[in-house]
């Protein structure tokens, strides 16, 4: 095995990078378990060296996922997340881990991820660096018990430097972004990992990486299943066998807040009870159970020919800027739902 590998890398420069990886990562699979147990470890800052195994073997086995539909977007969403450690490094990347299923599959992709990063992209000879996964987790009022109670069992499970919060989300992400020092020409910028995806209300043009707007502090939206769908965020979970909230066995498909959550209508049995979330054939009923699941457009004036704020829809350039704005405005609303309960 260690042959093997060392051929590849000496090819490496010769592939494209994505392809570079990919062969990369396919040989150091092949007798993962006896080439990963050899390699000496270093634990940065207590982080648990028993915890980074497991997200390492969790790394191993999505790698090795026969080819499929599903397989090449988890081995896409795999590649992004490596790339922002990359592009930031194991401090410069958060988890915004909120309970919901979303976010659940982006935290063990990207546990998977970092334990990939620090093993396949060290110096040669050198150790491999052992670093916890940065989470952050707002604590909101009308939360589910049952959520609070499971991301404190992830946080201990897969020792997590878990970030509770208990104040506005623009504050919070102010306080994991370090201030700019003017006088370096740099600036000091993080990337937060978002359980978006492209059928949520109003994540329309968002890709795997985007910037956050002008208004925000800078930050980089890091989604590494912007493209999976429904289904594809329980065949991951229960493919790979990750646990998840309790409340998405007893009929919950999207969470919030107590006041505006039940159980999904679509999923009611006979007798009264719920089935399990993952049994929801139609995708497009994933938020039946919420009350406001979805993000309304400004309303028409009086005058049927004008929009609001008496911009004239015959005015193309004006309409075209306001259009922009609005769908902009919906946008930071989706990702206010993301960074606390709003999604999953």
């Amino acid at each position: 095995p260690v042959s093997r590998m060392r051929a590849v890398f000496q090819l490496a420069p010769l592939l494209r990078p994505g392809l570079r990886r990919r062969v990369m990562c396919a040989v150091s699979s092949l007798n993962s378990s006896e080439s990963d147990a050899s390699v000496p470890l270093t634990s940065i800052q207590g982080a648990d060296v028993k915890a980074f195994r497991d997200s390492l073997r969790l790394y191993r086995r999505c790698r090795a996922m026969p080819p499929g539909e599903f397989s090449t977007k988890l081995q896409r969403s795999l590649d992004v997340l490596v790339d922002a450690y990359r592009l930031y490094g194991p401090r410069g990347v958060t988890s915004s881990f909120n309970g919901g299923k979303d976010a659940v599959a982006c935290l063990h992709l990207q546990r998977a991820a970092l334990a990939g990063y620090c093993t396949d992209f060290r110096a040669e000879k050198s150790p491999v660096q052992v670093w916890r996964v940065e989470a952050i987790f707002f604590i909101i009022d009308d939360e589910f018990p049952e959520v609070r109670e499971f991301v404190e069992t992830v946080a201990d499970a897969h020792d997590l430097a878990l970030d509770r919060l208990q104040c506005g989300w623009i504050e919070g992400l102010r306080s994991r972004i370090p201030e700019t020092n003017p006088e370096s020409g740099l600036v000091a910028s993080r990337a937060f990992v978002l359980g978006t995806r492209a059928g949520d209300p109003n994540a329309a043009g968002q890709q795997h990486f985007g910037p956050s707007s002008s208004w925000m502090p800078p930050f980089m939206r890091v989604n590494p299943i912007i493209d999976w769908n429904f289904a594809e965020v329980w065949e991951f979970l229960r493919g790979f066998d990750l646990p998840y909230c309790s409340l998405y066995d007893k009929g919950y498909t999207s969470l919030g807040k107590r006041a505006d959550t039940m159980p999904n209508p679509a999923l009611r049995r006979d007798d009264g009870t719920y089935a399990p979330a993952y049994m929801l054939d139609c995708s497009e009923l994933e938020r039946a159970g919420r009350h406001n699941a979805a993000v309304h457009a400004p309303n028409k004036g009086k005058d049927s020919n004008t929009m609001n704020n008496g911009v004239r829809a015959e005015d193309p350039k004006i309409l075209k800027v306001r259009k922009n704005a609005v769908k902009q405005q919906c946008q930071d609303t989706q990702l206010l739902g993301t960074f606390t309960n709003g999604q999953g």
